[in-house]
């Protein structure tokens, strides 16, 4: 095990396994992956898996998406599961300026009501490959709408 791997796995950071594009064909993208997590706290060890499939429409300046996946956790003697969904997308409304939008979903269950993170937001691309991305994020829970008066702000760069 490498040291960023123990590293990873004492902070409880998650990590993508594995994400395959199946295929591409006229701007339609099919992704598949899974995330895991490790934490250890004390006593207290939880694990965790999410398997997660994704739907893109559009290209890389005015897009789409769908995913949707199954999270399980697990430690010290429970597990709990649940469904997650989310809706994103991106436009470009200027040759710097786009309008980007992220969500966060967990449907109702039998015993548990829905969840809802909504995350509207405004990306300033400074040059290829770098972008700040201004957004408020809201969320719903048992039916209704609460604002997260913080603001969230982004820095993006390719490596």
């Amino acid at each position: 095990m490498a040291v960023i791997d123990i590293l990873r796995d004492l902070l409880g950071l998650s990590s993508m396994l594995s994400k395959e594009e199946l295929g591409t064909w006229r701007k339609i993208t099919i992704c598949f992956g899974c995330f895991s997590r490790y934490r250890l706290m004390g006593w207290y060890r939880t694990r965790g898996v999410l398997p997660f499939a994704s739907l893109s429409f559009g290209t890389r300046t005015s897009n789409i998406a769908f995913s949707g996946g199954y999270g399980s956790f697990w430690g010290s003697g429970s597990n709990a599961g649940r469904a997650a969904m989310s809706a994103a997308g991106m436009t470009k409304v200027s040759p710097k300026i786009s309008l980007v939008f992220d969500s966060f979903i967990l449907p109702p269950t039998i015993n548990r009501s829905s969840f809802a993170l909504i995350i509207p937001g405004i990306r300033w691309h400074q040059s290829e490959g770098k972008a700040i991305q201004f957004g408020f994020a809201g969320f719903i829970a048992e039916g209704e709408a609460f604002p997260l008066p913080i603001p969230m702000v982004q820095w993006f760069r390719k490596l």
